[in-house]
């Protein structure tokens, strides 16, 4: 459900993804330091995944907030498409960072580099798996029940966060139990792999929302149910036009009503119909036009 715009829970996405990098920062620089310790490529890897993440919840952040900003008379529909654009530069620095550390493991299995302290490199993956589980889940519960496209994005890049240190750890104890050094970079480029996948789907979810993409059928099937609780006096709807923008929903679409009803009237089921939608999706966005259904009887039926 959306926060309706100025409401106190309207802030709640921005609080969401400032925790979410300040503990993706603490996450990279312990992996960094286990990085330094051991020598690990993976961890490495896994540390600018955390970077990456760091980068990606702070720009969140700060879209949420430009995004609440009020229509202006230039900007009338709002800044809601910030957030779309924050996705897609989110996508791309993923993008370059996951080929970035891809061909770094290429490189290091031309040559391989032999590990330090292994143990404290594993417990150290491990501790920070844990943390981005519980942060993953944290932030998949806060995107349902603000309807935030980003949140859903952050959990993404966290859930990735965690496949990659366990990725990292797999590494690091058949390093350890066979003395292969190229178990390193073989699993750091799975997690390139991984990191790559993702952002590739947070590419398409931005231009799929900046090219102004329909709702899913699920919400316009839930419209239709509204537009039937008035019937008989709405007879069906047509050329119902949705649209998203940041965690904004749009809905236009004509009625149609029979035609004996008076204007007072046809406004008073236009008015119920975008009343129920807004209380479906609060802060959402409902321009409902009425059309007379066409009758014999009356002059000039059904042109125009």
């Amino acid at each position: 459900m959306n926060p309706a715009p100025g409401s106190p829970e309207d802030s709640r996405p921005e609080k969401v993804a400032r925790t979410a990098a300040t503990v993706a920062a603490l996450l990279a620089l312990g992996k960094v330091a286990a990085a330094l310790a051991t020598g690990s490529l993976s961890i490495w890897a896994s540390a600018l995944d955390s970077f990456m993440d760091t980068l990606a919840s702070g720009t969140n952040a700060m879209a949420l907030r430009l995004s609440r900003r009020e229509p202006t008379r230039i900007y009338a529909f709002g800044y809601g498409k910030i957030q779309s654009l924050a996705l897609l530069l989110q996508g791309m620095f993923i993008t370059v960072s996951a080929l970035s550390l891809g061909w770094t493991a290429v490189r290091h299995l031309q040559e391989p580099h032999e590990l330090r302290v292994l143990d404290a490199g594993i417990g150290v993956m491990a501790v920070t798996a844990a943390i981005s589980f519980l942060l993953t889940r944290h932030l998949r519960g806060e995107a349902a029940r603000t309807s935030t496209p980003l949140l859903d994005a952050d959990a993404l890049h966290y859930t990735g966060d965690i496949w990659a240190n366990g990725a990292a750890m797999a590494g690091l104890l058949l390093e350890r139990w066979t003395g292969e050094p190229r178990m390193d970079p073989l699993f750091s480029i799975g997690i390139a792999a991984w990191i790559l996948k993702g952002a590739l789907g947070v590419i398409g979810r931005a231009v799929s929302e900046l090219l102004d993409h329909g709702l899913p059928e699920a919400e316009i099937a839930r419209v239709a149910e509204v537009v039937a609780r008035y019937a008989p006096e709405v007879r069906g709807f047509h050329d119902l036009r949705t649209r998203r923008s940041g965690h904004r929903r749009y809905f236009d679409f004509h009625v149609v009503m029979r035609p004996d009803l008076t204007f007072v009237r046809s406004h008073e089921v236009t008015d119920g119909i975008v009343k129920d939608l807004e209380a479906l999706w609060p802060g959402a966005d409902v321009t409902v036009h009425s059309d007379p259904e066409p009758d014999a009887r009356l002059p000039y039926a059904g042109q125009g």
